[in-house]
């Protein structure tokens, strides 16, 4: 049943279904949106014993509607031993009546049954021959039980494979179905099959290949000879990994126990408390409490400290990330007690709070520049991420923003779809986004945009680094092959493969590839690997440091035999990821070793945290950014008390170092500030002010440069050059 819940719900945009049950079963029409055939399939389901019932009817005739445009009836007849045959075929016989009686052609009826219902089909058609009524136009019989009653002899063979069925039990199964074992309506075989209507019958099986039969028995050979005795499940766990990753660095199989925590990062809310936390000096503390949440509600106050949870010691007790999220979470509706520090408060506070719903947002910010460009920061693409995006856009438009900066940089990618829609907001009507090819070409799809866009003329800037993959790279590449807003940054990543969800019977999923995808110019931007070698494929984007891509642009070698060229006819290469229109090499101008020290001792982090909490009552009065800053100490006094703590912490001052880092150090320390005060927006505000790739963004929107304008001005300088 539940399969079937889920086949109709993957359907529902393709299918309507309308319940239309008899007095004695149940029934329903599946209808298509899309109409391609006429007729009616008579889809005829008992459910068995571990079959389902009429839930699992309406999945499977979802299915066939959608995919070929046809209607079917599903027909849940009654069910032996409750009711015994031939009530089944009672019901058979009333399920097609009706369909004639609503003026359907015979000729134009197709009997559906799988199992002990494919046998019931051609039943029901000897059936119609004794009353004198029209034969079906044909018959599709899966796996049909033509033979009743001829369990004992069946099962004897395979008693091995499974031990579950005792000859007895089959019996009895087999008694709910005859009266007299050589009944042609119950065992259809001792009929007279003659002059039957057309009939498709799958009669598969499980036949293994040879390669599939040696791994059977090599496991058969560990659980018997193996020196230790071994769980078969556990080296089953154990070993799907292993051959899944080696097909490819992006296939992988998600075990049961893991689904829940891998989907959370798509997921556009979890059931939580409502806080943002930081450990620090193992101490969980709240950074900020979400607005309307449950935290919020109760009293909740950024810089308190969590110290027990339901009684339980929290604090000094060396708490990861993950603990924090175990314990927090929970299902929504439930109750944890928190036991809160708050540092003007003496005593300890107690708050029971119940869970809700908290939105796990795409956009970590969106914020209007002081030279009025739109700034949206994606970090994934997830389920509400089209939605985010386009409120986000909308509302820097109306508040003046005369183009937009989308940073891709460090998105990893996630769900296709929502990037598909972002790209056809910018698009006009037919140009292409995205095709996808596999190995069965009935699936290869072609996106274009649909001209609903609501973003056509607005001015775009996308930037994007080596760790920019997937759908950020779809979105890249289709702005870029349309010839439709500047790419700033860094070479993306190189992900060109589609993964498909397929969940397993102990509801594990395995995660495949089964398709590349293509820009609008035809190239697929997947980076070379080989197979079982994933470590090297992982590495890549640490050589392109080493051999000095993220430094100069000339440094990155391209495949001339994957040449390809945009709708306005400039040059792209496929083979490795997006190109930007305009390369900023990475900016390591003030890392020095104290630097490194200062960050990987978490001190910034800290110094800024505690410095928010100690002058917390001041800075909240700050309401912008601007606001903000001009309550903070001077560059030279807000350093200088860094490094001073710093050194408490055991990092020794260094000013030669310092003074190099200077910048750097004290433009982290505001943004830190900010955001524990204020938000992300304002932490992205500050931090942004130095970055450089986002200032190359600002000069190019304003400059009101176009891609065709800046290729055209890269060859005149090539030109120049090699004269």
């Amino acid at each position: 049943n539940k399969l079937g819940e889920l086949m109709e719900f993957h359907y529902r945009r393709e299918v309507i279904v309308k319940e239309h049950p008899f007095e004695r079963f149940g029934a329903a029409w599946v209808l298509p949106r899309d109409e391609r055939r006429q007729g009616v399939i008579l889809y005829l389901h008992g459910g068995g014993y571990v079959c389902g019932d009429l839930e699992y009817a309406k999945g499977f005739a979802s299915t066939l509607a959608a995919k070929y445009g046809v209607r079917v009836f599903c027909a849940g007849y009654r069910l032996a031993p409750e009711h015994p045959y031939p009530a089944a075929l009672e019901d058979a016989l009333l399920a097609y009546r009706y369909l004639l009686d609503k003026g359907y052609a015979p000729s134009r009826i197709a009997l559906c049954g799988e199992s002990a219902v494919g046998g019931l089909c051609f039943a029901l058609c000897m059936k119609l021959r004794e009353a004198d009524l029209p034969q079906p136009g044909s018959i599709i019989a899966i796996s049909p039980w033509t033979d009743l009653t001829a369990s004992g002899p069946s099962y004897e063979a395979n008693k091995e494979a499974d031990p579950s069925m005792s000859v007895q039990t089959l019996d009895y199964y087999a008694g709910c179905y005859y009266t007299d074992r050589e009944d042609p309506y119950a065992s259809p075989l001792f009929g007279d099959l003659q002059q039957m209507p057309p009939s498709l019958i799958f009669a598969g099986g499980d036949e293994m290949t040879p390669s599939q039969q040696k791994l059977n028995r090599i496991f058969s050979i560990i659980d018997e000879q193996y020196v230790d005795e071994i769980e078969p499940d556990s080296l089953v766990e154990l070993t799907i990994p292993f051959l899944i990753q080696s097909l490819d660095p992006h296939s992988q199989y998600i075990a049961a126990a893991d689904i829940e925590k891998a989907n959370q990062e798509l997921q556009s809310s979890f059931s939580g408390i409502g806080v943002q936390f930081y450990i620090m000096s193992d101490t969980i503390c709240v950074v900020e409490v979400i607005s309307g949440g449950p935290s919020d509600k109760v009293g909740l106050e950024p810089g308190d400290r969590i110290i027990a949870v339901d009684g339980r010691k929290v604090a000094g007790v060396g708490f990861t990330n993950d603990d924090v999220l175990n314990t927090l979470r929970g299902p929504s509706g439930s109750r944890v007690q928190l036991t809160i520090k708050r540092p003007s408060v003496a005593k300890t506070i107690g708050y029971t709070i119940t869970r809700s719903d908290i939105p796990s947002p795409s956009v970590n910010a969106h914020y209007l520049t002081e030279n009025n460009m739109g700034y949206i920061k994606l970090s994934k693409f997830a389920e509400a991420t089209y939605v985010e995006f386009l409120q986000s856009a909308m509302d820097l438009l109306h508040r003046g923003a005369q183009g937009l900066i989308i940073d891709l940089r460090g998105n990893g990618g996630g769900f296709m779809e929502p990037a598909l829609m972002v790209a056809n907001e910018f698009l006009s009507p037919g140009q292409p986004i995205i095709e996808t090819r596999g190995r069965n070409v009935k699936d290869n799809e072609n996106w274009l945009a649909d001209g609903t866009g609501a973003l056509h003329d607005v001015p775009v800037a996308v930037l994007i680094d080596e760790l920019s993959a997937s759908a950020s790279e779809i979105l890249s590449g289709a702005l870029q092959d349309n010839d439709r807003g500047i790419i700033i940054g860094r070479r993306s990543f190189g992900k060109g493969l589609v993964q498909r969800i397929i969940q397993l019977p102990d509801s594990s999923e395995l995660k495949l590839t089964v398709q590349r995808y293509y820009t609008p110019s035809g190239r697929c931007i997947q980076k070379n690997f080989k197979r079982g070698e994933n470590v090297n494929y992982e590495n890549e984007v640490i050589d392109r440091y080493y051999n000095g891509e993220t430094f100069n642009a000339d440094s990155v070698k391209f495949d001339e035999s994957l040449l390809f060229h945009t709708a306005g006819g400039r040059t792209v290469y496929g083979g490795g990821g997006i190109m930007p229109d305009v390369f900023v090499p990475s900016d390591t101008m003030g890392v020095t070793s104290y630097y490194m020290n200062v960050v990987n001792a978490d001190l910034l982090q800290n110094f800024a945290f505690e410095y928010a909490d100690l002058n917390r009552a001041d800075l909240t009065k700050a309401k912008t950014v601007g606001q903000l800053l001009r309550r903070l100490p001077s560059d030279g006094l807000l350093l200088s008390s860094f490094v001073y703590y710093a050194s408490q912490k055991g990092v020794p001052a260094r000013w030669y170092y310092i003074n190099i880092s200077r910048t750097l150090i004290v433009n982290q320390l505001k943004a830190i500030i900010a955001r524990n005060i204020l938000g992300w927006n304002a932490f992205y505000e500050v931090l942004n002010s130095h970055d450089p790739v986002v200032l190359e963004a600002i000069k190019q929107l304003h400059a009101g440069t176009d891609p065709l304008t800046l290729d055209a001005m890269k060859d005149i300088k090539k030109a120049q050059s090699k004269k």
